[in-house]
């Protein structure tokens, strides 16, 4: 029996094998040794559009196939992958060459420098896209700037130590273990720059110290110390608690702690957060575990209020990222760069490379084939790390494939070919002297990324972002503005547009836990994640506003925080009201992002836990509706006499004059 011909589908491969097979081809030709051999191809291939050439379909064809040219090879694959008819794809592959002798493919070497201010020279590269089209065919593929799989393949640049390519390009092998003393090495030297050189960053002196400390300068072992008003430096660690956090400070256990602590006795975060802090030559760590008594409430508030200074003071946060529990660790190698996924043995290419001073060098290339994988760290989850990111000047973030550093001037990465750690809270998001006010959108955008953040205890959803909330006033002041009453997660000045918040569902479920967080009307009511996107296109400061708020007030539970958990709260407006039985048939609402888009629909209805199915149309029909400006409401449910509680909001109402309307005064709780 005669051996199946190969398809062009067998040819351009169709996973992580035949790539891998593509690398480990043994030759290089003569054209493909010699591309960036050329000075003048390096210099276009790190232009805008690339080095760009072509070649017979069927001398590419041939260098892949019968030289083995690894190159080609991976050309070839590209080119093929840019076809996307089915009856190409599945014919025999020498019928296809046959059929279009004259196709010639259109590659493209793409040559990425580090970010300027990074560079080590003009020829610093750290990334190179192989792209791929066919052209003198009527089935060809399209060449986009935006390419995906099928049309490009991602390559991270990095040399070795010591050669002549060490001057003209920074990137280095990858090294995964963050405890080496090259990596503490490093850490030191990002310190250090930042302290000489980065105007924008705070200056390394002595800042006023939290109330206690974890102290490390007896090498044989830790205590507790109370600074009692002294000023110093120190380190803060941000970090996962994790189920199983056993190793706390307590009102029984503060004496023995202020004279020893075993470090065998604290779990494995804590233990590797001291190894970092002693190598950059600090004395104290700052803790939460620790340094606040866990089982005081009255300490506890004290300390909550104060986390702002206590996390902008210190000089530097160490941030376990990667670490789902407080005995994960955060020094140990991982067994490989997340942007990687697996093993990466097999993954390399070299290629000769020509550099300024005449001479001739070798350049490795790592595939990297998640280069679009976005996955987040397990701190990036929690809330309570949300303001201690925002807050902190300096931050060393071990992550899971590499350990970075943020600071005023941006973020480095040790391994610096490895995409820097994703965070969801963008970098610098608190608007600088003289902007906006910050307590308006910057606000609402900040609160926007909050809720997305889980809590293992519900009645932290204010606590968690009350330093963040200190923040944002001192800023807002400072700005010339003026934010009002802090009322439950929002602002007094700009309240009547905040509470125009949707929550954002899949499905119908109750967002309001039992335990009472928040009045209805903030944010901070519900657990789920939550929007302002809807509301602010075209915002001006009182843009069609139809309520008017007569005053709010809010309880707080402790006056020790008073920007922490609340016990009550009670807004009283007077407004039009419109009873849910009044507006148009339900047939006319739209339930949400989810259900179809309807020409002139009467309102989008965003019911705080129902989605669209009947038990949402049942609610809103029960509902009061409340005007709050020319095209948004509020959905409200009668508690008695004048008192409503929020159950939703109504988007894009196209004409509530047709509607009949009573103005009240009334009490939302």
């Amino acid at each position: 029996m005669s051996k199946p011909s190969r398809t062009v589908r067998d040819v351009r491969g169709a996973g992580d094998d035949e790539r891998r097979a593509l690398l480990q081809r043994p030759n290089l030709c003569t054209k493909c040794s010699s591309v960036l051999t050329d000075i003048e191809c390096v210099r276009r291939a790190t232009s805008i559009v690339g080095f760009n050439f072509q070649v017979p379909l069927r001398t590419l064809y041939d260098s892949a196939e019968i030289a083995s040219c690894r190159m080609c090879s991976i050309f070839l694959y590209i080119a093929l992958r840019s076809l996307d008819d089915p009856a190409i794809i599945d014919s025999p592959v020498a019928d296809f060459l046959d059929a279009h002798a004259t196709a010639f493919a259109v590659l493209t070497l793409r040559a990425h420098l580090q970010p300027e201010g990074q560079r080590k020279s003009a020829y610093d590269i750290h990334e190179l896209d192989f792209h791929g089209t066919i052209v003198g065919t009527e089935i060809h593929g399209d060449l986009t700037d935006d390419c995906t799989e099928s049309a490009c393949m991602k390559f991270k640049v990095y040399v070795s130590p010591g050669g002549r390519e060490a001057s003209y390009i920074s990137s280095r092998e990858c090294d995964q273990d963050m405890g080496s003393t090259a990596a503490y090495s490093k850490i030191r030297s990002w310190m250090a720059s930042c302290d000489a050189h980065h105007s924008s960053c705070p200056r390394p002196v002595p800042k006023p110290l939290p109330t206690r400390l974890l102290d490390l300068s007896d090498p044989a072992a830790l205590r507790i110390r109370e600074t009692r008003g002294e000023c110093g430096q120190y380190a803060a660690l941000s970090y996962c608690w994790g189920g199983g956090q056993t190793f706390v400070t307590s009102i029984s256990s503060l004496d023995d702690a202020l004279e020893r602590i075993p470090m065998s006795s604290l779990p494995l975060t804590f233990q590797d957060a001291v190894a970092v802090t002693r190598s950059i030559g600090l004395a104290y760590l700052w803790v939460d575990a620790l340094c606040i008594i866990q089982d005081s409430i009255e300490d506890r508030d004290t300390e909550v209020a104060a986390m702002a200074q206590i996390y902008q003071n210190a000089s530097v946060v160490i941030m376990a990222a990667s670490a789902s529990g407080s005995d994960k660790g955060l020094l140990a190698p991982t067994t490989s760069p997340r942007s990687l996924e697996t093993e990466s043995t097999g993954w390399q290419l070299d290629l000769p490379i020509a550099f300024p001073d005449g001479g001739t060098s070798v350049i490795h290339l790592e595939y990297d084939r998640r280069e679009n994988h976005t996955s987040l760290e397990p701190l990036d989850s929690r809330a309570w790390a949300y303001q201690e990111y925002m807050l902190c000047r300096r931050a060393l973030i071990y992550g899971t494939s590499t350990l970075s550093w943020r600071c005023g001037q941006g973020i480095q990465t040790w391994n610096s070919w490895l995409r820097a750690h994703l965070w969801l809270a963008a970098q610098f998001l608190l608007p600088e002297h003289g902007k906006r006010d910050p307590c308006k959108e910057t606000w609402m955008g900040l609160v926007t990324l909050y809720a997305r953040r889980h809590l293992t205890f519900p009645e932290d959803k204010l606590p968690a972002i009350s330093a963040l909330a200190s923040e944002v006033r001192r800023l807002s002041i400072e700005n010339g503005g003026e934010p009002g009453k802090y009322l439950a997660g929002m602002w007094e000045h700009d309240l009547l547009h905040q509470m125009l918040w949707l929550t954002i569902l899949d499905e119908s479920r109750d967002v309001r836990r039992a335990a009472y967080c928040a009045p209805s009307w903030s944010w901070a009511s519900v657990d789920c994640p939550i929007s302002f996107s809807d509301l602010r296109i075209g915002r001006t400061e009182d843009s069609g506003m139809e309520l008017q708020m007569i005053h709010c007030t809010v309880t707080p539970r402790s006056d020790l925080l008073p920007l922490g958990q609340v016990t009550g709260g009670v807004l009283r407006v007077e407004g039009y009201l419109i009873s849910g039985t009044e507006v148009p048939k339900p047939e006319t609402w739209i339930y949400g992002r989810s259900q179809p888009r309807r020409n002139n629909p009467v309102a989008t209805l965003y019911l705080d836990c129902y989605r669209n199915d009947e038990a949402a149309v049942s609610k809103a029909q029960s509902c009061v509706w409340l005007r709050v400006q020319e095209k948004y409401g509020l959905a409200l449910e009668h508690v008695e006499a004048a008192i409503y509680r929020r159950v939703g909001c109504v988007v894009s109402i196209n004409n509530w004059s047709g509607l009949s309307m009573e103005r009240r005064v009334v009490d939302l709780i």
